[in-house]
């Protein structure tokens, strides 16, 4: 399981903190790192629970199950792509209906965009429940020994 280290910055109601990370060792070899455009100066900004009510300024082990990076890379690059494609077979089709043999395909690329907005704003509408879903949800693991604390378990 990847681990991160990150500084809680803000405590938040319902148990839960705000927590900068850093780039890690795994960033640099990266092919994307040029174009990352998640991590400002100043770190990548999550939130997650505190089942062990950690202080602001602590060092924390943050975890983010492989399993949810796939499905989140799925839905959010994935998802629209194939409304893309889907709507401009939908305009081509409803082009082809309507007679419009010599315009068909502007009809095709009319719906792929609609298609393709609309799945944005399907991701955008559900992503209070992808909030929600223990897979999508940063988990922290204990102390960072960098602190010098001992590594510690959420199960202990």
């Amino acid at each position: 399981m990847p681990k991160e280290t990150g500084e809680i910055i803000e405590l938040l109601p319902e148990g839960r903190v705000k927590i900068k990370l850093c780039r890690s060792d795994g960033c640099s070899s990266c092919a994307l790192k040029r174009s990352c455009s998640i991590f400002s100066s100043d770190g990548f900004l999550i939130n997650a629970e505190n089942p062990r009510n950690y202080p602001q300024g602590s060092l924390v082990k943050v975890n983010y199950e492989p399993r949810g990076r796939i499905k989140a890379s799925l839905i959010i690059f994935l998802m629209p792509i194939l409304a893309m494609i889907g709507g401009y077979f939908v305009g081509m089709l409803l082009g082809k209906h309507l007679g419009a043999d010599s315009s068909r395909e502007g009809w095709g690329i009319i719906f792929s965009m609609i298609f393709m907005a609309g799945a944005f704003l399907l991701i955008r509408l559900l992503n209070p429940y992808f909030k929600r879903k223990e897979d999508f949800k940063f988990q922290i693991m204990g102390l960072s020994e960098a602190e010098g604390y001992p590594e510690s378990s959420p199960d202990e």
